[in-house]
């Protein structure tokens, strides 16, 4: 076998990879056997070994997307998978130059990577920003929704007991001009009394019972989430 026949079962052998990293691999072994010269054309094609060996190890590190198990260097490609090295003359500067430039197709599809993570974060920051204020009004509104229960609860009370009171206190000296009209005041007055001492028996039941029971049902709702958060993180 010759350089030209190596090199032609070579990029068959890598038809199935990305073409650029297909075209620099051969670059590379090409130019590799331009430095060893005509003369040790076949010292190279020995060291190397065959196509398909040089073809599996390229192809392996591509799909492990590792780039500490194997580079091209001065040495030639190095996999710490296999026990021997592919090593191939070539004059020093020249190997020092390649070691420092090497090839590391893993390199490529990180850089990759990192750009689409850009890209989407761009895409969907401004809707996860979105979706966190109202989950953040929810959790406030579910939290503040015993206080306000009290609240209107107790309010409720104090309107109908004043307007009772005042109904009362409008009928007394109705009574003076109109008796029915008067009458008619005071028990209204009386009865908006009686739905206030309701309500505000309503309110001590709401205080006493139901707040404490709403408020430890949302704590300990908000305490299961972020503990199932943290283990969830721990286990991550």
């Amino acid at each position: 076998m010759n350089r030209m026949e190596f090199m032609i079962q070579l990029e068959r052998l890598l038809a199935d990879i990305p073409a650029s990293e297909r075209q620099e691999a051969l670059e590379y072994y090409n130019s590799y056997f331009d430095d060893a010269g005509p003369e040790n054309e076949a010292s190279v094609i020995r060291e190397l070994g065959s196509p398909g060996k040089v073809a599996a190890i390229i192809k392996a590190d591509l799909r492990e997307n590792n780039e500490r198990y194997g580079e091209y260097t001065e040495r030639g490609y190095t996999d710490t998978r296999m026990k021997e090295d592919a090593q191939m003359p070539q004059n020093p500067r020249e190997a020092r130059e390649r070691g420092r430039r090497g090839y590391h197709p893993s390199n490529k599809q990180n850089t990759a990577k990192v750009v689409l993570l850009i890209i989407a974060a761009v895409i969907f920051l401004p809707v996860l920003a979105d979706l966190s204020d109202n989950l953040f009004g929810l959790l406030v509104s579910i939290l503040l929704f015993p206080v306000i229960l009290a609240i209107g609860v107790i309010g409720a009370t104090l309107g109908v007991f004043i307007g009772g009171v005042v109904m009362i206190v409008i009928g007394i000296p109705t009574c003076f001009l109109s008796v029915p009209g008067g009458i008619l005041c005071i028990g209204i007055g009386f009865l908006l009394l009686a739905i206030g001492i309701i309500l505000l028996l309503l309110s001590i039941w709401i205080c006493v019972k139901v707040l404490p029971w709403l408020i430890r049902v949302i704590a300990n709702g908000v305490q299961k989430l972020f503990h199932k958060g943290a283990k969830g993180g721990n286990q991550a």
